[in-house]
């Protein structure tokens, strides 16, 4: 198993922790985002994928989830394909983050965007 635990199949390490003034504060975490496989390039020395992120495409390297093909869902973790998803998994990710992101936008922190751009 990996350092981090998968929540709704997005993949959550431990959270970052920062001193200030005297006093640990855990502020941030690392997470592995849902997207769908739409192209896959086997042309190079690594296999590579195109993935859609809700409209937002990205290339991400397959290596580590080898059995992957168009049409799936996978986590990806800092350009990596590092788990699949089932649609119904993916779905509820992405759900689960546009939660955190609403939350957040009600306190005025972290993502500066809207939970509706994700």
């Amino acid at each position: 198993m990996r350092r981090g635990s998968l929540l709704h199949g997005v993949e959550i390490a431990s959270p970052i922790k920062l001193a200030r003034n005297d006093e640990i504060l855990e502020v941030g975490m690392c997470l592995g985002v849902p997207g769908k496989i739409i192209e896959i390039d086997d042309s190079g020395a690594l296999r590579m994928a195109k993935v859609d992120f809700g409209g937002i495409v990205r290339q991400a390297c397959l290596e580590y989830v080898p059995e992957a093909v168009v049409g799936n869902y996978v986590v990806i973790h800092v350009g990596f394909a590092i788990n699949l998803l089932s649609e119904e998994e993916a779905k509820d990710s992405l759900d689960a983050l546009k939660e955190v992101v609403s939350i957040e936008e009600e306190l005025g922190i972290g993502y500066e965007g809207k939970a509706t751009d994700l």
